[in-house]
């Protein structure tokens, strides 16, 4: 499977990176279950992770390390949960249902910032939406490179959304959020 190289720097990039995805997502559901706003939101005032945010990092987490140590099947398996997670949340919100998984976990104790108690946004689950299937075709792209494009195009509209969140979030442009 390839991530770049298949030892070095990419090779250590990916595994920090999942390592760190999965540690983070980890701290804030475990925040969640003993209600600590300093494993949710960092700081009081600040918006919180949600619970199916924190769930999406886990299984990101999981995903980058399984395509670091080759693991097909599971990068594979992970990236369906999290593009499964992100659809269904996106359709919730573009649809306006409700399909009971906000809450599906933990029941939200603190809902600063936050306009749907447990529920990602919408921008969030688009990233895990495309996110999840780039994952998908990582696993394949060993066998099938007519894929890397469309890899590309999932991971070049998330890291601009990505980028554009940080950047109002640090600017504090409110129009450009949400």
């Amino acid at each position: 499977m390839s991530v770049g190289s298949k030892s070095g720097f990419g090779l250590a990039f990916t595994r920090a990176s999942g390592f760190l995805q999965l540690v983070i997502g980890v701290l804030v559901l475990t925040g969640w279950f003993v209600k600590s706003v300093i494993l949710v939101a960092v700081a009081p005032g600040n918006a919180p992770m949600q619970p199916n945010t924190a769930l999406g990092f886990v299984l990101c987490g999981i995903a980058l390390l399984a395509c670091a140590y080759g693991k097909e099947k599971w990068t594979t398996l992970c990236g369906w949960g999290i593009a499964a997670l992100g659809f269904a949340t996106f359709l919730e919100h573009s649809q306006g249902w409700d399909l009971g998984i906000d809450q599906l976990l933990v029941k939200p104790f603190y809902f600063e910032k936050t306009s749907i108690p447990g529920r990602m946004s919408p921008l969030t689950a688009i990233c895990f939406t495309l996110g999840g299937i780039a994952f998908v075709l990582q696993a394949r792209i060993e066998r099938q490179r007519r894929w890397g494009i469309w890899l590309a195009m999932c991971a070049s509209i998330v890291m601009g959304l990505a980028a554009t969140a940080m950047f109002t979030f640090w600017l504090d442009v409110n129009g450009l959020r949400g």
